[in-house]
């Protein structure tokens, strides 16, 4: 039994707990953005048996782990999706799902938002014309009207914006949208240069220098808006 729970939840203590963990139960998705790390993987994809993510949830467990989130490719596209979830939560996590926006809204009758901390959407800008260019035409308007469906069923809803050089100072704009929509959370990303962004990494990856100053103008934003803003260090001085 842990005796100060809230601490180890945001705690990472190594060789002994987690605060988070990924399962990749399918590396399948319906998309091939610029900037996807996982790059060939996508063209040969691989997938989890129900053991193998039982056994993964079970080591999780073991390890202290608060929240799991689901990610892929896309994993709305998994025949295992609605099992993970069902088992995170009997395992006592909280569960996180992790997509593009892309699949039908029939989705939602067979998922509960208290299943779900967040439902977490890839969002590259506040307009199609930049979001669409990276990832499937349409995907924009897809995306958004998933996430206007989703919150409106009641769902926190988290928006995912991975920033490149060509969308480095729309991250205002990307908040107003945030706003706009009601979601809970945004959640900056930067690019790894791995897969399709190692390729391209000249055109879309932010030098540290440049990653630093986003997150020091980002600061400057965060006290105008009500819901959480986040992003990860990755550089500092």
């Amino acid at each position: 039994m842990i005796e100060n729970d809230k601490y180890y939840r945001n705690k990472r203590l190594h060789g002994k707990t987690f605060a988070n963990a990924f399962i990749y139960i399918d590396e399948k998705c319906n998309m091939f953005c610029k900037h996807c790390y996982l790059g060939e993987r996508l063209s040969n994809p691989k997938k989890m048996s129900r053991q193998q993510i039982v056994d993964f949830l079970m080591f999780f467990k073991v390890h202290l782990t608060k929240k799991c989130t689901i990610i892929g490719g896309e994993p709305t596209l998994s025949d295992d999706l609605f099992f993970t979830i069902k088992k995170i939560n009997e395992f006592g996590m909280d569960c996180i799902l992790d997509t593009n926006g892309w699949f039908n809204q029939s989705l939602y009758d067979h998922i509960s938002h208290t299943e779900l901390e967040y439902l977490s959407f890839s969002l590259d800008s506040a307009s199609a014309e930049y979001h669409d260019s990276q990832r499937r035409k349409g995907s924009f308007q897809k995306a958004v009207a998933n996430i206007k469906y989703a919150i409106k069923k009641g769902f926190c809803v988290r928006i995912i914006p991975t920033i490149t050089k060509r969308n480095q100072h729309c991250a205002n704009d990307i908040l107003k949208l945030g706003e706009q929509l009601g979601v809970s959370s945004v959640n900056f990303h930067s690019v790894t240069r791995a897969g399709n962004a190692k390729q391209r990494s000249e055109d879309i990856c932010l030098e540290p220098e440049e990653w630093i100053k986003f997150y020091a103008d980002l600061e400057t934003h965060k006290n105008k808006y009500s819901f959480n803003i986040w992003y990860p260090p990755t550089y500092a001085y």
